[in-house]
């Protein structure tokens, strides 16, 4: 993923929600205010799958197949590795032999370690708050809960070829 492309949605209000996402990337060194060197080193985060385990029955619902599993990964995110089990709804769409499309999401949050990944306040405003929180003996959450949601379709074939 791009962290670039991150979005959070906790408030629910736009505003609110844009700001954080701002914070959220400053923390995680992707923000305007690092440099483009720094952005470039920590752009992205992966999750490598390694195992998918207990796959339902594939279910067909409103022309769709579905399929519920756990998949177990390494999560790497600020240059740091972690082990990561992510239950999953896979939906396909399309004909059952030949998908055109297909959408996995979470079935539940991803929990990740803050101080794990060396994410923290590095704005002005992240850390004026972490500073007045400790002050009063409050800290920022570790924990963020992360969700995933892809979708891909099948490449349109090339009118020009046979």
């Amino acid at each position: 993923m791009e962290l670039g492309d991150l979005k959070t949605h906790t408030f629910g209000e736009p505003g609110k929600d844009s700001r954080q996402t701002s914070h959220a990337l400053n923390w995680m060194e992707v923000g305007p205010e690092v440099s483009a060197t720094t952005r470039q080193r920590h752009g992205t985060a992966t999750l490598v799958i390694e195992a998918i385990e207990g796959a339902s029955p594939p279910k067909l619902a409103d022309g769709q197949l579905k399929v519920r599993a756990k998949v177990t990964g390494t999560l790497t995110l600020h240059g740091v590795k972690a082990k990561k089990t992510v239950p999953v709804e896979v939906t396909f769409q399309g004909p059952a032999d030949a998908p055109t499309a297909v959408a996995i999401r979470s079935a539940s949050p991803m929990r990740i370690s803050l101080k794990q990944h060396d994410i923290k306040p590095r704005d002005l405003a992240g850390r004026f708050l972490a500073g007045a929180l400790d002050k009063i003996g409050q800290k920022i959450a570790d924990t963020a809960q992360v969700t995933i949601n892809l979708k891909g379709k099948a490449p349109r074939a090339d009118p020009r070829l046979p």
